[in-house]
């Protein structure tokens, strides 16, 4: 499995790290990686995140209030 975002996702996510870096210097850099801890956690397990209805799941990162919407594509 490999992850994908859709365009308007991707510009969200770096839209909340310029934000996030913004606010504070360096939480840009956090929020950042803890999303990539979410994506790895995906990776690791697809199956186990809450589902979200339609076919899509959810992930919620530990440190900051967002959640990284997600969908197995059949292969």
């Amino acid at each position: 499995m490999q992850l994908t975002y859709i365009e308007e996702a991707r510009q969200e996510l770096l839209e909340a790290v310029a934000w996030y870096e913004e606010c504070q210097p360096g939480l840009g850099r956090q929020f950042d990686a803890e999303i990539r801890i979410a994506e790895d956690a995906i990776l690791l397990h697809p199956d186990v995140w809450s589902n979200a209805g339609g076919g899509f799941r959810r992930k919620l990162p530990h440190r900051f209030p967002c959640t990284v919407i997600y969908r197995r594509r059949p292969h």
